[in-house]
C-alpha cells in the first residue's frame, strides 16, 4: 500500500510536482461563515439609498422585500439605480433576491419608499 501525504494549506499557489513532492495533495481550508448579521433599510422613491455598504469577505446576501407595496430597483452603485433599471425586486412583501457580490448594493423605490431587510453573512 502506498502512503499519501495531505498537508492542509491557505495558499492559492498551486502545489509542484518535485521529486520531493512527486504526488502533491494539498486540501485546501475553505473559510467557514464566522459572522452574520441583518438589518433593515427604508429605501428613498427619490433618492438612491446605500441597502448595503460593501463587504469584502461578504460570501452571501439576501435583500427581502418587508412593506410589499411598490417595486424597488437594485443596483451596485448609486449612479445606476433608477425607476426601472437594475435588478428588480418586486413590490410583493416576502420577494427576495440572494447574491454573492461583495460591493455595496444601493436602491430605489420610485412609487414611493419601501423597507427592505437584509441577512448578510462573512468569513471572518
Amino acid at each position: 500500500m502506498q502512503e499519501i501525504m495531505v498537508r492542509e494549506t491557505d495558499e492559492d499557489a498551486p502545489e509542484v510536482v518535485s521529486e520531493d513532492n512527486p504526488f502533491p495533495v494539498a486540501l485546501r481550508k475553505s473559510n467557514p461563515i464566522t459572522q452574520a448579521r441583518a438589518g433593515q433599510r427604508s429605501v428613498s422613491n427619490t433618492t438612491p439609498t446605500l441597502v448595503v455598504a460593501e463587504n469584502a469577505k461578504r460570501t452571501g446576501l439576501i435583500i427581502t422585500e418587508v412593506t410589499g407595496t411598490f417595486d424597488v430597483w437594485l443596483a451596485p452603485d448609486d449612479a445606476s439605480v433608477t425607476a426601472g433599471t437594475g435588478h428588480l425586486l418586486t413590490g410583493t412583501k416576502g420577494a427576495s433576491i440572494t447574491i454573492t457580490y461583495r460591493g455595496a448594493v444601493y436602491g430605489i423605490a420610485p412609487g414611493g419608499a419601501q423597507t427592505v431587510s437584509f441577512w448578510e453573512e462573512s468569513e471572518s
